[in-house]
């Protein structure tokens, strides 16, 4: 499976606390890793939208 693929289909897993600030550092180390890995902006959408649609319980086709 090619890395965009791959990353589009990947969630993210935490074992932080869920107050503000651990999030926001938790958000911005995953950034920092897509930064790493040179994913255009649609795989991005693609992993936060999915990953929130998922947690929202909204069925994406």
């Amino acid at each position: 499976m090619p890395w965009p693929v791959s990353f589009g289909r990947w969630k993210e897993l935490t074992d932080e606390g869920p107050d503000e600030t651990a999030l926001r550092e938790n958000i911005r180390r995953f950034n920092k890793m897509l930064d790493a890995n040179n994913l255009p902006d649609s795989t991005r959408a693609k992993i936060w939208g999915l990953t929130m649609a998922g947690l929202l319980g909204i069925k994406v086709n």
